[in-house]
């Protein structure tokens, strides 16, 4: 057995026994979990010898980051990074939107219990609490529940984007 599939295997037992509703892609190595208006997604990969969980925390989708706009966001999202303590904002564009996340990584050949519940409620409740604020201040975006909310309605349920 691999140490990306034992790794994966032990990310899946822990959620089970959190007793956390989330979603497992095809691969059985990314997680899907729902918290409040945010998602965490966990991916278990390798990194050269070490195995590693990433946390990435969906903060908003659909963010219109075009012309003056963007240096705005990258400013505001660099003032964040400097003043927290936990995880790393970061914006990815594609498709005309982008995408602002915390993401932060774990070694997980030791993974233990504790310390990957406590980074992914750290993640998710960092990503939950700064939502509203930058959608605000940036007068774009939708939060995670949002767009899951749309694409429910509309019968588009497609990939979960976190």
């Amino acid at each position: 057995m691999s140490a990306v599939t034992r790794v994966a295997e032990q990310v899946h037992g822990i959620l089970t026994r959190a007793q956390l509703n989330f979603h497992i892609d095809q691969t059985g190595n990314s997680f899907i979990i729902p918290f409040g208006s945010t998602a965490c997604q966990l991916d278990v990969g390798e990194a050269g010898e070490q195995t590693l969980v990433g946390i990435r925390a969906t903060v908003l989708e659909n963010v219109d980051a075009s012309g003056d706009r963007r240096g705005k966001i990258l400013e505001r999202l660099n003032e964040i990074n400097n003043d927290g303590a936990f995880g790393t904002m970061c914006m990815r564009d594609g498709d005309g939107r982008s995408m602002i996340f915390l993401q932060h990584q774990l070694l997980a050949d030791e993974l233990d219990t504790n310390e990957l519940l406590n980074a992914l409620d750290l993640a998710a409740a960092r990503a939950d609490s700064l939502d509203d604020e930058l959608m605000t201040a940036f007068e774009t975006g939708e939060t995670w529940a949002a767009v899951q909310a749309r694409e429910k309605i509309s019968g588009d349920q497609g990939v979960v984007s976190a």
